[in-house]
């Protein structure tokens, strides 16, 4: 556990994974966690300066604490997966991409998947009945 929290410390405040950890796939989903929450928390920050969200969340008193969780959540489990298909190389770099870009990638997939779903749905068409 130590090595654990060694290699967070490291990769947090200096910005280095050192490869030789046990625990560096842990610490770089660990990171992608943390970046992610960072990003919902400066979305918050200019929700509440300016009255819009960039990241187009709807933030509340609770809406924005499950927001977080779920961020946070979403980038652990994207930078785990990317992790396993080496598609990220355990660095801050990976960590900043995974917890700003991915969310907001995957936000835009499914506004453009829903705007489709919305488009392909057939007309209901009204037939006057015959008397």
């Amino acid at each position: 556990m130590n090595e654990f929290f060694e290699g967070l410390k490291s990769m947090l405040i200096h910005f280095k994974l050192d490869p030789s950890n046990d625990q560096a796939i842990l610490v770089f989903t660990a990171c992608c966690a943390i970046i992610g929450a960072i990003a919902v928390f400066l979305d918050f920050a200019i929700y509440s300066l300016k009255g819009e969200s960039l990241l187009n969340l709807k933030h509340s008193e609770k809406n924005t604490f499950i927001l977080l969780l779920l961020w946070s959540v979403g980038s652990l489990i994207m930078g785990y997966f990317g992790q396993l298909l080496w598609v990220f190389q355990p660095s801050m770099t990976a960590c900043l991409v995974v917890g700003f870009t991915w969310p907001i990638l995957a936000t835009k997939m499914l506004e453009q998947l829903k705007n489709r779903e919305i488009a392909q749905e057939p007309e209901q068409e009204i037939y006057e009945g015959e008397e």
